[in-house]
C-alpha cells in the first residue's frame, strides 16, 4: 500500500516504514534586504540628584549577606544620620556598629558635612551596619569620584557577597550530616 504526501513518499511494507526522497520541494525565496548600520553617539551616564522634601540627594544601595541598606545622601546638611527613622546612635547602640557606619566619612574627613538617611532591611545588626557602610561609600563616590581610590583601599567599596549556603537533603544543615553510630 502506497501513501503520498506533499513532501515525501512513504511505502508501507511489513516491518518498519521506509522513507523515500522528497517528491516536490518548494524553493523558498527571501527578499534581498540591505542592513544599514547607524552609528549612535552614546552619552556618558551621570548620576543626577533626585529632589525630595529636604532637598536634592543621591540614592545608593549597600548590601551585606541578607541585609540591604537604601542610602539617601544629601549634599548639604549638619551631619545628621537617621536609620529607619531613628537617630544613628539609638539604632546602632553598640559602639563598634556605630563606628562601622561612620568609617567611610571618617576616612574622607567629611564627618559633619552631609545629612544621610538610611533604610535598612534584613539580616542582623552587624550585617545592617556593614550594608550601611557600603551604601555610604557608594554615595560618596557618586558625589565625588576622586574619593574612590581611598575608599577602595580601605575595603569599603567591595560588596561582601558571602551568603548562607542552602540546606541539602539528607543533611541537618548545609553541610552537617546526621549523627552516625556504628552500633
Amino acid at each position: 500500500m502506497i501513501k503520498k504526501t506533499e513532501k515525501t513518499v512513504v511505502k508501507k511494507a511489513p516491518g518498519r516504514p521506509r522513507k523515500v526522497k522528497p517528491v516536490e520541494e518548494k524553493a523558498k525565496v527571501q527578499p534581498m534586504v540591505e542592513k544599514i548600520e547607524v552609528e549612535q553617539a552614546v552619552a556618558p551616564v551621570v548620576a543626577s540628584p533626585v529632589k525630595s522634601k529636604k532637598g536634592e540627594y543621591i540614592s545608593t544601595i549597600g548590601r551585606r549577606k541578607e541585609a540591604t541598606a537604601k542610602v539617601r545622601f544629601f549634599d548639604s546638611g549638619k551631619g545628621d544620620i537617621t536609620v529607619n527613622g531613628q537617630e544613628l546612635k539609638k539604632y546602632f547602640s553598640i559602639f563598634q556598629l556605630f563606628d562601622l557606619v561612620f568609617a567611610p566619612l571618617k576616612k574622607v574627613g567629611a564627618m559633619e558635612k552631609y545629612d544621610i538617611s538610611i533604610k535598612v532591611v534584613g539580616g542582623g545588626k552587624n550585617s545592617q551596619a556593614l550594608a550601611a557602610r557600603h551604601g555610604i561609600s557608594r554615595a560618596l563616590v557618586e558625589f565625588n569620584a576622586d574619593l574612590k581610590p581611598a575608599l577602595k583601599k580601605a575595603g569599603y567599596m567591595t560588596r561582601d557577597s558571602r551568603v548562607k549556603e542552602r540546606k541539602k537533603f539528607g543533611h541537618k544543615k548545609a553541610r552537617r550530616s546526621p549523627q552516625w553510630a556504628k552500633r
